[in-house]
């Protein structure tokens, strides 16, 4: 089989071609079918607390509850209907007033001279799809309300 090479024209007309179509499938998908994230709430920290770090999540009846329990690595939002309390810690704790929803863990250590502990909102659509990644650390939890796709994990940690 004798392979062509494509000349400058005709890599430039196969490059407008996709993306021309890129457009004209784009344009076709609804909002509701995109991929969102959201900041919620984040904080700044110098020092992590010792030994092997869990994300533990809580729910609380108000937010004035949740935000006079939390501590220094603790970050507090009201997502979804529901009041939650965030806290990077050991495994096995528990806040007083705060029914735990799921402790996610353990982290790979880290060294750093700062750190941030951010808590985004993401969703879409059942069957909505992004991009792969996986620079840096996270924490994911996926809402049994939300529709999931059959590969997205309910608790996973990246």
């Amino acid at each position: 089989m004798k392979l062509r090479s494509l000349g400058v024209r005709h890599i430039g007309a196969l490059m407008i071609s996709l993306s021309a179509f890129g457009l004209m499938t784009s344009a076709t998908l609804s909002e509701e079918n995109k991929f969102f994230i959201k900041p919620v709430v984040e904080k700044k920290i110098t020092e992590l607390p010792s030994g092997p770090l869990y994300w533990r999540l809580e729910n609380f009846p108000t937010l004035k509850q949740a935000q006079d329990a939390a501590g220094p690595t603790s970050l507090v939002a009201e997502v979804a209907d529901k009041i939650w309390l965030f806290t990077l810690g050991p495994k096995g704790g528990s806040t007083p007033g705060g029914i735990k929803v799921a402790e996610i863990g353990p982290l790979p250590p880290v060294k750093a001279s700062e750190y941030l502990l951010r808590v985004n909102h993401a969703g879409g659509a059942p069957g909505t799809k992004t991009a792969i990644h996986a620079s840096g650390i996270r924490g994911i939890l996926c809402s049994r309300r939300q529709g999931r796709s059959e590969n997205a994990p309910r608790r996973d940690l990246y």
